[in-house]
This record gives C-alpha cells, structure tokens and sequence, in this order.
C-alpha cells in the first residue's frame, strides 16, 4: 500500500514538475500561432490589395472615338497642338464648403479583408468623428466570387465561396451601428470566378467563329439562377443590418469589338438583360425599404449605347434608386473632353463627364447620382488638392453625394472636411420607401 501511494505521488509530483517546466514552452507555441493567424491575414489583405487591378483600363473606359467631345492626338505625346480653353476655373487650395444638415452620404470603400482587421475600423470610425465622412461602402461579394464572412446562403457554402474575412459581422455592424454609420453592401454581381469554375453551367459562353467555351471568371447575366444568388446574398446582408444594397458589375465583360464575343440570347439585348435583373432584384427587396443601387463605368455618362456591356444612363438609372458612375480621370484616354491629359485635370473631368450626366438625367424620374472618385494615384499623383477638386466639381454641378475608391482601402484623410452637425437616417431612408 505504501509502495502504491509513493508511487502515486512520485507520477503526480512528476507530472507537476512536467508541466512546470513545459508551461514556458507551450505559451511561447500559443503566441507563434496567434502571431501566424494575425499575419496570415495581414497578408491575405495585402494580397488583395496588390491584386486589386484596374483591368478595364485600355478596354472599354479608354476608348476615347466614344465620346463626342474629342480630340486626337497628332502624336502618342504630343498634345502641344491642342488648343484646350479652360472656362473652369478652381482655386489651388481645398474650398471650405459647408456641409448641410440634410444627410448627404459621402462615403469610403473598404475591402472585407480590411474591414475584418479591428485596428483599421476603429480608425475609419474615427474618421466619421472627425470629418464629413458619415458612409461605408464594404464588400459583400467582390470581384473574386469570395463573400467576406460565413453565408448562409445554400449556393454560397456549396460552392465554398466563405471566406473568414470578417470574424463577427454581426459584431462589426453592430459596432458601425452605434456610430450612426450609413452602411452600404457591395454585391459584385456577374463577374464570379468561384461560382463559374465551380458551376460552369452558369457561367458565360463567349465564342471565336465557330469555337464556343465557358468563360472561367464571368457567370452568366442571362441565367436567372445567377439572380437569385446576388439576390439571396443581398437579402442576407439587410436582414444583419446593412442600409443599402449596391450592385456592382452589373454588365457584361468588356470585350469591345475583338473577335471573342459573349454567347447572346436571341431576343434578349445586353441592355434589356441587365436592366432586367435589376428590376427583378429591386421587387425582390422591396419590402425592405432601402435604396438599391448600381455601379456603372465613368464613359457611361457620355455615350448614347451600351457600350457592349449592357449598361446606358437612361436605362439602367430607371432600374434603381442611386448609381454611382466611376468616374476616375485616370480612366478617360488623353483627349477626352478636350483634355490633353484628363488625370491631371481633376475638377475638368469630373466636371465635363457628370455634367453629361446632369443634362441627360434632368427629365423624368430617374435615379439619384452619386459618383465613384478617385483617391489612387497612377500616373499622376493625387493628394489633398486633387481630392477636393473632384469633390468640388460635383457640388457645383448640384450633386452632393459621394464616394471614394482607393483598392487598398487606404485615403487621403486630410482633404476630408470637418463635419460640425451630427444627422439621423431615418429621413434619408424614408424618401427611397
């Protein structure tokens, strides 16, 4: 018995010298791990944000015999001989404009990877403390077919289109709640590359002569069922609390005039397709009583077709309640608007490419405008001053919402303006009911 129980306590004494010894250890291998997790996600949002391209310039925003205000280059960079008269006059340093009670979104998009990482919000929320900045515009499903946080949604688990960008939404909404943050949900509708390989039933046929294939990036805007899944993600993002549901990619692949073309559906335009689902998706979540809203290329406010992809001004403005034209001058080829080089003339470009819109949109009920700025620099740099030009442009059209793209999430924080009132939302809701 006595040789029992000292055994007892030697293997108990032993396991407690053990654990002693190896405590160190294993909370050393705890912090490793927990440093990987946060790294790996640093990076999956860097990564994003590298890959985060602007794959249609050159295509169909760039094609300058488009717009009617134009004029060719002699030479690729020669613009000497244009003779371009400035009636737009701006000053160099950013106005002070006053912000009006009334609730005008003014808004900034975040990634889902960087809206899942705490630090990064928090500064956002700040943000919208301090200055004029009162929206968010987060990734539902972007343009990878990859939804941000755990879906319920049947088709999107099936697929394994989950990503754990965002740990807790419910959590994170609830936080934007209580800062009276207007929060839009960006739904990429037909460009879905998990869904097309996935399911190449539903992705797009595009065709060469006599040679038909399945695209392995764009789904299908003529299949009904590829409705329902942005409609089903949509719904899902209102019933966790978001105010606003935009659509983004709602066309069809910029293809121009090459020799590869999208399989069409006889009877059926581009046009009418993508008007179609747009109307179907607004029924849809009609009893929700929010704005819905479309983003649609920057050219589409000077063109008078579809421009091959399925979306004209008229059209598509009478589908939804906003739409938000990417209007970025770094998008518009030399020349357009008479402009030697429109990414060096902010104010211009903003100015001469929603003023189209303006004037086209000035009869009947159409949609509101709120535009898609830039606050990225590619060519030339854009800071503070270049900011508020564009900012600027629009408020002496009459347009007063706005929204900035930057890939990376990341702005330029010091051209955004105080803001002195703080305004509710239901007012701004109930005129979309």
């Amino acid at each position: 018995m006595l040789y029992c129980e000292l055994i007892k306590v030697y293997i108990n004494s032993r396991g407690v010298i053990i654990l002693r010894k190896k405590l160190p250890f294993l909370l050393f291998i705890l912090l490793c791990i927990v440093g990987l997790i946060s790294a790996y996600e640093h990076v999956l949002a860097k990564y994003e944000q590298q890959t985060t391209d602007f794959k249609y310039i050159g295509k169909i925003e760039l094609y300058a015999s488009t717009f009617s205000q134009f004029v060719k280059p002699q030479n690729k960079d020669d613009y000497s001989f244009l003779e371009v008269e400035k009636k737009l006059l701006f000053l160099p340093e950013p106005p002070v404009i006053k912000i009006e009670d009334e609730f005008k979104v003014r808004g900034i998009f975040i990634t889902g990877w960087v809206a899942g990482l705490n630090g990064r919000m928090e500064e956002y929320i700040d943000l919208t403390k301090n200055t004029e900045i009162n929206s968010f515009v987060i990734d539902i499903k972007d343009d990878t077919g990859s939804i941000s946080y755990k879906s319920n949604v049947s088709l999107a688990q099936e697929i394994k289109a989950n990503r754990r960008k965002i740990r807790d939404i419910k959590a994170l909404i609830q936080r934007l709640k209580e800062e009276n943050i207007y929060l839009i949900g960006r739904v990429v509708a037909f460009k879905d590359p998990i869904l097309a390989k996935a399911k190449t039933d539903l992705a797009l046929e595009l065709k060469k002569e006599d040679t038909i294939w399945k695209d392995k990036d764009w789904i299908n805007p003529y299949l009904e069922e590829n409705w329902e899944y942005a409609v089903a993600l949509a719904k899902e993002a209102l019933d966790l609390g978001f105010d606003e549901i935009q659509f983004d990619y709602v066309r069809f692949p910029a293809l121009g005039n090459g020799n590869t073309q999208a399989v069409m559906v006889e009877g059926m335009s581009k046009e009418e397709t993508i008007n179609s689902f747009l109307k179907y998706a607004k029924k849809e979540l009609a009893d929700y009583n929010v704005p819905i809203s479309a983003d649609i290329f920057g050219a589409v406010t000077s063109t008078n077709n579809d421009l091959g992809i399925g979306q004209r001004l008229e059209t598509i403005s009478q589908a939804v309640d906003v739409i938000s034209p990417m209007v970025y001058p770094s998008h518009y080829a030399n020349g357009v608007f008479k402009l030697p080089v429109p990414e060096a003339a902010p104010y211009e470009t903003i100015y001469y490419s929603m003023k189209d819109a303006v004037d086209r949109l000035s009869n009947g009920e159409y949609a509101k405008l709120r535009p898609w700025l830039q606050d990225f620099s590619l060519k030339h740099y854009y800071g503070v001053n270049e900011v508020r030009e564009q900012i600027k442009a629009l408020y002496d059209l009459g347009i007063e919402e706005w929204l900035l793209w930057n890939p990376r999430s990341r702005y330029t924080t010091e051209a955004f303006l105080p803001d002195k009132e703080e305004v509710q939302l239901s007012s701004y809701l109930k005129s979309f009911e």
